[in-house]
């Protein structure tokens, strides 16, 4: 083998090894914008500021027009949530008037979204992730058990 035809494959080995750290590296950066941005203060965890609050959009779907006005007062009569509960239904990002499927369904899509492997180890983004993920379970087990009260029981038990 002549030494030209070495040193490309030497320079080519090279440059994959360099791409391949490029995209790890872009792939680590594009996580820690998306985590900032999640926790800046117009983000889920923070207050929203009035350029990330959506409009409302009003739709009539037949579910809403079939409603009668028994059921209308009747959904507006739930009893009021307490304060740390609403906090736990903000977090998770669901109404508070959600049910189980829909909290698990936000559970699960912000624990991918928080997930610490995502972050190099030992660094600040991935303390704070754990910890992100933290209060996500804790809001979230404590929705779970509002809106199911026999999963507490279940969660003691030892098998």
């Amino acid at each position: 083998m002549g030494m030209a035809r070495r040193i490309r494959r030497l320079i080519k080995g090279y440059v994959k090894s360099a791409r391949e750290r490029l995209d790890e590296l872009e792939a680590e950066l594009n996580a820690r914008r998306e985590l900032e941005e999640y926790l800046e203060p117009g983000g889920a965890f923070g207050t929203p500021s009035p350029a990330n609050i959506p409009a409302r959009v009003e739709t009539s779907t037949p579910s809403a027009a079939m409603q009668t006005t028994e059921e209308k007062s009747a959904s507006s009569d739930l009893p009021p949530l307490p304060a740390d509960l609403r906090a736990h239904y903000r977090l998770l990002g669901i109404p508070p008037n959600a049910d189980i499927d829909q909290a698990q369904e936000a559970y699960k899509q912000l624990m991918e979204r928080a997930n610490p492997e995502r972050f190099p180890e030992g660094s600040e983004e991935r303390r704070r992730a754990e910890q992100i993920r933290q209060r996500i379970q804790q809001a979230y087990d404590a929705i779970r058990q509002h809106l199911d009260p026999t999963s507490a029981r279940f969660d003691r038990l030892e098998i």
